[in-house]
C-alpha cells in the first residue's frame, strides 16, 4: 500500500502548523502585557498528573520530524510573581478563552492542592488581552 499524500491532509497540517504559530505568537504577547504590568513571568515546566495526584516536572515531548525536543510544555503556561505585593498566580493563555474539560479539572486540582490562583489570558472584542480568573 502506497502512503499518498492527499490535499486534504496537507491543508490539516498547514493549519496545524499555523495554529502552533499563532499560539506561540500570543503567549509571547501576554508574557510581555504581564512584564508591563509589573509581574515577574516564568514559563512553567511543570504538569499537573491527575492520575499520581501530582504537580511535577512535565515530559518532554519528541519531534520525530524536526529531531527536536519540545520543552515548556507545562500547564499553566506562566507562573507569574508579583515582587512588591508578594502575590503569585498561574496564567494560561488562550486566543478563544475556553479550557478543554482535562484543563479545568487541573485548574480545580491546583486550588484545591497549591492554593494558587489561576487566570486565563485571552483577546477580547477590540483585540486587548483580558484576564479571567478560573474556578
Amino acid at each position: 500500500m502506497e502512503n499518498i499524500v492527499t490535499p486534504n491532509l496537507l491543508e490539516k497540517s498547514r493549519r496545524g502548523r499555523l495554529g502552533r504559530i499563532h499560539g506561540q505568537r500570543f503567549e509571547l504577547s501576554v508574557r510581555e502585557d504581564l512584564n508591563e504590568k509589573g509581574w515577574l513571568v516564568f514559563k512553567n515546566d511543570n504538569q499537573v498528573y491527575l492520575d499520581e495526584n501530582e504537580f511535577k516536572q512535565a515530559k518532554r515531548s519528541y519531534n520525530p520530524f524536526t529531531h527536536m525536543v519540545g520543552y515548556g510544555n507545562g500547564f499553566p503556561d506562566f507562573v507569574c510573581i508579583d515582587i512588591k505585593e508578594f502575590d503569585i498566580k498561574f496564567v494560561e493563555s488562550k486566543k478563544n478563552k475556553y479550557l478543554s474539560q482535562e484543563e479545568k479539572l487541573k485548574v480545580a486540582w491546583i486550588k484545591e492542592n497549591l492554593k494558587i490562583p489561576v487566570e486565563v489570558a485571552f483577546n477580547n472584542k477590540d483585540g486587548e488581552i483580558e484576564y479571567v480568573s478560573v474556578g
